[in-house]
């Protein structure tokens, strides 16, 4: 289980590197289509990354319409 948490923690960090902005946040159904064309199944895709809480964060930017959210690493502090 440990190693499929580093395998999925390096896969986000590639993905996030690729298609990621300069201050690495990632549009959210950009980064989950990034996952689906590398086979990553999941259902919902806030409930699969709930599982990562402790690596990612998530944030919605309310001033679009629709909002629309966003995903990047924990910054380390």
């Amino acid at each position: 289980m440990e190693n499929d948490k580093q395998n999925m923690e390096q896969l986000f960090r590639q993905i996030l590197e690729m298609i990621g902005q300069d201050d690495g946040w990632c549009n959210l159904a950009d980064f989950g289509g990034a996952l689906r064309h590398r086979n990553i199944k999941y259902g919902k895709l806030i409930k699969f990354l709930k599982q990562y809480e402790a690596l990612l964060e998530i944030r919605t930017d309310e001033k679009i319409d629709p909002p629309v959210k966003y995903v990047r690493l924990k910054q380390q502090t």
